[in-house]
């Protein structure tokens, strides 16, 4: 039971508005990594306990649909290259949010913007990351025929410069198969997000049955 994930969530509709708030502890996806020696320089991954609330918002406006979402989480540790930082790591509380607009334009177009961030509360001058990390994406997609669709999301951090850019295809093969291709590319500073796999840049490709 101490591993389990478990949530509560709250959701309103007030003046087309929806609105929706929610309590979630579950154990990270995101591993941790201690540093369990200093020569030679290792790390164990490890994963932590957290806590989340949050709240969520969305309105249609016709023409576009505004839709934003903000987190609280507590229990996340971070790693700083802080000498007395014990197991190489800090802890400390993050508010994560993001906002954005979804636009479709005729029946073959759709457009994404979003402006997201991240805050953290108790931030050290030994962390890789700013006190306030900020970064935008836009997704485009476009409908070629009825079985297929053409999309390219970019994403992009403004703290480092450093960026994800994602052309793919979808092929609906048939009601029950679809097939994926796309490539993922990375750029940008060493240390930043995105940055640290400028030189493994991938080419990917799914097919996927539902029944």
């Amino acid at each position: 039971l101490g591993n389990m994930n478990w949530g509560l969530r709250a959701s309103a509709l007030v003046n087309g508005w929806d609105f929706s708030g929610f309590y979630y502890r579950s154990t990270d996806v995101q591993q941790t990594f201690y540093r369990s020696s200093v020569s030679p320089l290792t790390f164990t991954p490890k994963h932590e306990r957290i806590r989340q609330i949050g709240a969520t918002f969305s309105k249609d406006f016709g023409q576009f649909v505004l839709k934003g979402e903000a987190v609280h989480t507590h229990g996340r540790k971070f790693n700083s290259d802080d000498p007395l930082a014990s197991d190489g790591l800090v802890e400390s509380g993050t508010a994560e949010y993001v906002i954005g607009v979804d636009v479709p334009v005729g029946t073959q177009w759709r457009f994404n913007a979003q402006y997201f961030g991240r805050t953290f509360f108790d931030h050290d001058d030994g962390m890789f990351w700013d006190e306030h990390e900020q970064g935008v994406t836009l997704l485009v997609n476009h409908t070629l025929r009825s079985d297929l669709e053409a999309e390219v999301l970019v994403v992009a951090g403004l703290n480092h410069s450093d960026y994800m850019v994602r052309p793919k295809l979808v092929w609906q093969v048939s009601p029950e198969w679809k097939a994926t291709t796309g490539l993922d590319v990375f750029g940008g500073d060493e240390m930043s997000f995105f940055g640290r796999y400028d030189d493994k840049d991938r080419v990917y490709a799914e097919v996927r049955r539902s029944f």
